[in-house]
């Protein structure tokens, strides 16, 4: 009698059958089929409910892994913008410099003769810098330069820019 109220519970709280099916259980009896029946029914629906909560909570893991693959985007987004924004301030700050395309070469002592007295000083700022002057290059340095004037060390450099490009051609 227990199983046949709670199955009856079951199906009319489930509006499978009228509430007027219930009003008098003992005249109309449930069969045997009946109740095999809706047994099978609430199976199925069970089945169902089963199967909507299982895809309910695959959407949820679905939807929590774009949440993380979202969050990942954007923060790689805000790096590159924050990179590009470097960027433009430094192009900026190239393209929009005043110095023109030109060498200048102060030319007002241009034929005054050295007598080299500053050469080795200047030879040994420059080896601390990196150019591999060498101790004899430093020591024979005033000697080298005694009665030169400007003009021939500039005819010597720009000789040597033509001789380096050739060279790298």
């Amino acid at each position: 009698m227990r199983s046949h109220l709670l199955a009856a519970a079951v199906v009319a709280s489930l509006g499978l059958v009228s509430a007027d099916a219930f009003a008098a259980p003992a005249s109309t009896g449930v069969s045997q089929a009946q109740l095999q029946q809706l047994q099978a029914q609430i199976a199925a629906l069970q089945a169902q409910v089963q199967q909507l909560q299982n895809d309910s909570q695959a959407l949820q893991a679905q939807s929590d892994a774009q949440s993380e693959v979202n969050i990942t985007q954007a923060q790689a987004l805000e790096g590159a913008q924050k990179t590009q924004t470097s960027v433009d301030k430094l192009a900026k700050l190239v393209n929009d410099n005043k110095i023109g395309g030109r060498m200048f070469f102060d030319l007002t002592n241009i034929d005054k003769t050295s007598n080299g007295k500053d050469t080795a000083a200047k030879l040994k700022a420059m080896r601390t810098l990196g150019v591999p002057y060498t101790d004899a290059d430093i020591a024979g340095a005033q000697a080298a330069v005694a009665g030169k004037t400007e003009m021939d060390a500039m005819v010597a450099y720009l000789q040597s820019l033509g001789t380096a490009l050739k060279n790298k051609r």
